[in-house]
């Protein structure tokens, strides 16, 4: 997937089915003040997600949006992607065997020692758990991180045969 001189970035957004801790409307409004024509924000709630109507709400201030509910079709949604900002559970597996350079919040106690490895071993970029990072630090990451992301790629695309092809 070539994704370098893109002027706009698909942005898979995905943190869990219900995303209890709001963090979808949080990313939405982050990547909206710094710049809503660079993204194209592609997200995936579940039926149970209880924030639907705001998060549809906030995805038409954006020029293009993509919205998916309760979908079958996540391998697709993800391989069309640039780059994801997304939840530290098992769709992180799904990301890196697809090459999807990832921006990653821990959503679950769980999750963290998980993260921190991936992302020692260059697989995802974790940021921190949901409750421990504010959106300054969000928005500093994106904007660096879309500036790095191509070698990002490389790195996650070479890498990626040692994940299971299960999809």
């Amino acid at each position: 997937k070539n994704i370098q001189n893109k002027k706009k970035y698909k942005v898979f957004i995905f943190f869990g089915s219900s995303d209890i801790n709001n963090l979808t409307l949080r990313i939405l409004n982050n990547l909206f003040k710094i710049d809503k024509n660079d993204f194209i924000p592609v997200v995936v709630v579940g039926k149970i997600n209880k924030k639907i109507y705001e998060i549809k709400k906030t995805l038409k201030k954006f020029n293009s949006y993509e919205f998916y509910k309760d979908t079958h079709k996540m391998h697709y949604i993800i391989s069309s992607c640039d780059f994801a900002i997304a939840g530290g559970g098992v769709n992180s597996y799904e990301r890196i065997r697809a090459g999807l350079p990832s921006l990653v919040i821990s959503v679950a106690e769980n999750q963290i020692s998980i993260c921190k490895s991936l992302d020692k071993a260059g697989y995802i970029n974790y940021l921190s758990h949901f409750n421990k990072i504010s959106d300054n630090i969000i928005i500093e990451n994106i904007i660096s991180f879309k500036k790095k992301f191509i070698d990002i790629n490389k790195f996650i695309v070479k890498n990626s045969s040692k994940f299971p092809n299960n999809s």
